[in-house]
């Protein structure tokens, strides 16, 4: 019996992780337990993951390596349109965050405000 790759066992330890991440996120958040904040970090931290993991200078895996792995046809294409469709999506949806985040706070502030005036 032979042990797995080392990259199938980094893959299988970071899939676990991450969906695991999401999985308890998604039940605090309907939980009311998080909010904006947490999102807005997550997402961000999402972002810089898929950079680190795909953009780069560093990184192994490319969009020209992605690209050479499928002979530059149709599906290369398509993943990394994929890849980089889901980074802008992350992108966007810290931004939404980030924006949730500073509207609660700043109606937080102005009822705060509202009290001591009343």
């Amino acid at each position: 019996m032979r042990w797995p790759s080392t990259e199938f066992l980094v893959f299988l330890v970071v899939s676990l992780v991450l969906y695991g991440a999401i999985g308890v996120s998604l039940y605090l958040y309907v939980k009311g337990k998080i909010g904006p904040r947490f999102w807005t970090f997550f997402a961000f931290a999402g972002v810089l993951f898929g950079w680190a993991g795909h953009f780069s200078p560093f990184t192994g895996q490319s969009p020209s390596f992605i690209l050479r792995a499928y002979n530059y046809g149709l599906a290369g294409w398509l993943a990394v349109g994929v890849l980089s469709a889901l980074m802008l999506v992350l992108a966007v949806a810290g931004v939404y965050a980030a924006y949730l985040w500073g509207s609660v706070s700043g109606r937080r502030i102005n009822q705060h405000t509202a009290d001591k005036v009343l």
